[in-house]
């Protein structure tokens, strides 16, 4: 019988404890855009830094001339790769908005009465 106790709680703590992970996680599916946009800035920086480090080792002659060419070549695809990805991301982030600015500025010329409409008691 304390077996089954024990067991019943430690399914309650476990679902208390992971009911906020469960939750936050939720949140970050509802919102894909902006998490795809954070992870491509992160990739971008990511690959800024790396060009950086490269640049850093061939002038302290960790790295060849070619090595650095080769290495530096490979890093520029990769980000014009994700900087294209980013700006396509943006487009339609911005056609979001922009939707959404037309559809409230509708909702607020239908909210608005029509003059004359709006009877006037003397």
């Amino acid at each position: 019988m304390s077996y089954v106790v024990l067991a019943v709680l430690a399914i309650i703590v476990f679902a208390l404890v992971l009911q906020p992970l469960l939750a936050a996680r939720r949140r970050q599916e509802a919102s894909g855009a902006p998490a795809v946009f954070l992870d491509l800035l992160a990739q971008r920086d990511a690959l800024l830094q790396a060009l950086r480090d490269l640049q850093l080792d061939r002038e302290t002659g960790k790295l060849s001339e070619a090595d650095y060419q080769m290495a530096r070549a490979v890093f520029l695809r990769e980000a014009a790769v994700v900087l294209s990805q980013l700006e396509a991301l943006e487009q339609q982030l911005d056609l979001e908005v922009e939707h959404e600015i037309a559809h409230l500025r509708e909702l607020a010329r239908q909210a608005r009465p029509l003059p004359g409409s709006a009877s006037t008691s003397s």
